[in-house]
């Protein structure tokens, strides 16, 4: 979890920092990367998330968000707990985001992409930090509870992931059969001219403003 929860962070850290400087980031946006983990066949529009699905999702970036995991409120928190490890949740994430902006005045300063990968690291340990103190907060049948929810959920992801992957490879040699069908279809000119189309080459420069060059226009 450490891992996802650091990626997350410096992906929207990054992000942040190019919208504030008017670039447009390259990064996922958080709706794709959430759409993306619940929808990793590409099935938008067909897939529904299971019960499972959401308490893997809703509220595991609790460094970034400050939300109480929805895992947590279905083992049987007392309200004194649950207000415990709320706190801890917005802790956090207030530690995060002051950490945040120490990262981008750095960056900002130094223009150093290792800026961001030193923060990813201490967001990484932040979430260890913060994880150690809410499972203190549990008791011994709740954290029992807890890694079963956590068990059942890998099982979901790696028996879903060697369905996808599968799938992905019968799909890729059925579009390898209508390739082939296509080929017979065409003549060499016509090949030539569908291959030029697959592999287009970038585009030269074209003159801005007083004969300045505005950057490669690649074709796709």
């Amino acid at each position: 979890m450490f891992r996802k929860v650091a990626v997350f962070a410096v992906t929207m850290m990054i992000a942040g920092t190019l919208f504030a400087e008017g670039q447009k980031p390259s990064q996922p946006t958080v709706r794709n990367m959430m759409a993306e983990s619940n929808d990793p066949g590409g099935l938008q529009g067909e897939y529904r998330p299971s019960p499972l699905d959401r308490l893997n999702t809703n509220g595991a970036n609790y460094v970034y968000t400050g939300r109480l995991p929805d895992k947590f409120k279905v083992i049987g928190l007392t309200d004194e707990q649950t207000a415990k490890i709320e706190a801890l949740c917005k802790e956090a994430r207030d530690t995060m985001q002051e950490m945040g902006k120490q990262v981008r005045e750095t960056y900002k300063q130094t223009r150093d992409p290792k800026v961001y990968q030193e923060y990813g690291t201490k967001v990484q340990e932040l979430a260890k930090q913060y994880d150690d103190k809410i499972m203190d907060a549990l008791t011994d049948e709740q954290k029992a509870a807890l890694k079963k929810i956590d068990e059942l959920i890998k099982e979901q992801q790696d028996k879903s992931n060697e369905i996808y992957q599968e799938a992905h490879k019968k799909v890729a040699e059925l579009k390898k059969q209508y390739d082939e069908k296509l080929g017979g279809l065409l003549t060499p000119e016509q090949k030539k001219i569908l291959d030029d189309m697959m592999n287009p080459k970038p585009v030269p420069q074209v003159q801005g403003g007083e004969g300045k060059p505005v950057g490669d226009v690649v074709a796709f």
